[in-house]
């Protein structure tokens, strides 16, 4: 019986694909750890870019919050309509008495035509 080793071999391709993309990627921004450069080590620049995300952030928060807002009216208007919508037991009531009202009918008019015909004898 020979061994499979397709899985382990596409393991280790994707092992070196990744460890190759990591290898290309842009080395991550690190401050200088000496002071007395006068520029911060490139703070400015990072942080300016964090406040840029963080705007993008809260424009979206605040987009949620108006979504959801939107969301609630709407169930809410759902809510108003399922309680004007009969229940079962509704239906199974009124299809009580319709049953009765047709065999009411039924009675009356076989009593009727049994009555109405008595006269022959």
């Amino acid at each position: 019986m020979a061994l499979d080793n397709s899985l382990h071999d596409r393991f280790a391709a994707a092992k070196a694909e990744n460890e190759a993309k990591r290898d290309a990627a842009p080395p991550i921004e690190e401050l200088e750890k000496s002071g007395g450069g006068g520029d911060s080590g490139g703070m400015e620049q990072r942080l300016s870019r964090l406040e840029t995300h963080f705007e993008y952030v809260q424009r979206d928060l605040a987009e949620l919050k108006a979504d959801q807002k939107a969301i609630a009216g709407q169930l809410s208007n759902i809510d108003r309509k399922l309680d004007r919508l009969p229940t079962t037991d509704d239906l199974w009531s009124w299809k009580i008495q319709w049953i009765a009202i047709g065999i009411g009918s039924v009675a009356l008019i076989v009593g009727g035509i049994i009555g109405g015909l008595g006269w022959l004898k």
